[in-house]
């Protein structure tokens, strides 16, 4: 295995050289320059902060004639140890090898708007990975979230793109057999992790005061929000499974002249579609925007599962199984995250939205 980065300066031209020749044998790489850079939990100028890894913008200079077709920019998600020399991975290693996984095995066989992967790997006795994507604002893409909210033509070019990655493996028996590394609504060392210490996380973060407010308006106690996670995983362990992104929250997609697309696919499992949809459709929209649209853009994406040859579910079980998954949001998804990860402004929007949407659909009924 290649020697992988812990610091920005081991980022040199003949590293990036050594990572990239595996699968460009002619590549040279005359020069890197640090273009811009996302940390783990720094605020950038704006307020930015990466949540999961290290985020990096790659300018690279290429010997004359043996740049072998690559670009001129390129995306490092990685881990850099920095100054705090700690060592310590910053999210469970399962995260980066399902990334990878999904880039080298997976994204060759779809069809989907989802970035190129120039390199990936990690090394599972200490943890450091990299995946050198392409930089995607070659393409003019731009990068939504929760502060603002999709069009209907957005969000349904968003939905269109998962529906192509459910429907290329829709009620496979054999997914976990094919793609070994992907994990379930109920297993894997994800959720085994929420399983030990996600209460302690989830509590703590609700000692947070505008987190503790926001999601004091369901109504429901902390044991009763936490049991109907875990009635949730057992309703989706039942459901027939495909494909998932996992994690399909709008800020990890990008809008293109030409539509949309999907990132960060730290979280690809095996599982039911709807988990995707739900989680998409409530942080992209705002909530009276959802209200207008949820049902519409359900049909639609219904209708675009049809279209790559799937027999979808009936509407009423879509909307069951939607209603049913906006939980997900709500616990683990924007109440666990802690505001050194994106931001307290951003997770407080998702936050809310999930909160509403679950009060709107009465999904905390839904799952008992």
């Amino acid at each position: 295995m290649a020697s992988l980065p812990r610091s920005a300066e081991d980022l040199t031209p003949a590293m990036l050289t050594t990572l990239l020749r595996p699968a460009h044998p002619t590549v040279v790489v005359d020069g890197v320059d640090l273009i811009g850079a996302t940390r783990v939990g720094v605020a950038t100028a704006t307020g930015e902060k990466a949540s999961t890894a290290d985020r990096l913008t790659l300018g690279l200079r290429y010997a004359p004639g043996c740049d072998a077709g690559l670009p001129p920019r390129m995306f490092l998600k990685t881990l850099l140890v920095g100054e705090d020399q700690s060592g310590l991975p910053r999210a469970a290693p399962a995260m980066y090898r399902t990334e990878i996984g999904f880039y080298r095995e997976v994204r060759p066989q779809l069809d989907v708007e989802a970035p190129r992967m120039f390199f990936g790997d990690l090394d599972d006795e200490t943890g450091q990975f990299v995946v050198l994507i392409e930089d995607l604002s070659l393409r003019d893409a731009t990068y939504p979230n929760a502060l603002g909210s999709l069009t209907h033509e957005q969000a349904a070019a968003l939905l269109a793109e998962l529906a192509k990655v459910h429907a290329a493996y829709w009620s496979s028996s054999d997914l976990h057999e094919v793609f070994p590394w992907l994990e379930t609504p109920d297993s894997g060392e994800n959720m085994e992790f929420f399983r030990t210490i996600g209460r302690k996380i989830f509590d703590k973060q609700l000692k947070i005061d505008w987190k503790a407010e926001i999601v004091a308006g369901l109504g429901r106690s902390h044991d009763e929000l936490w049991a109907a996670l875990w009635k949730l995983q057992v309703l989706m362990e039942k459901e027939h499974r495909c494909l998932l992104h996992g994690d399909a929250h709008v800020a990890n997609t990008y809008l293109l002249p030409t539509g949309g697309g999907l990132l960060d696919w730290q979280f690809c499992k095996a599982g039911n579609w709807s988990s995707d949809v739900a989680y998409l459709i409530v942080t992209a929209l705002d909530s009276e925007r959802r209200r207008t649209l949820e049902r519409d853009l359900i049909a639609g994406y219904l209708d675009e599962l049809a279209r790559h040859g799937v027999t979808p579910p009936s509407a009423d079980d879509a909307w069951l199984l939607y209603r049913q998954n906006m939980v997900w949001g709500v616990a683990v998804g924007w109440v666990m995250t802690p505001p050194t990860h994106h931001g307290p402004a951003l997770i407080s929007a998702n936050l809310q939205r999930c909160v509403t949407a679950a009060i709107d659909l009465e999904s905390f009924k839904a799952v008992s």
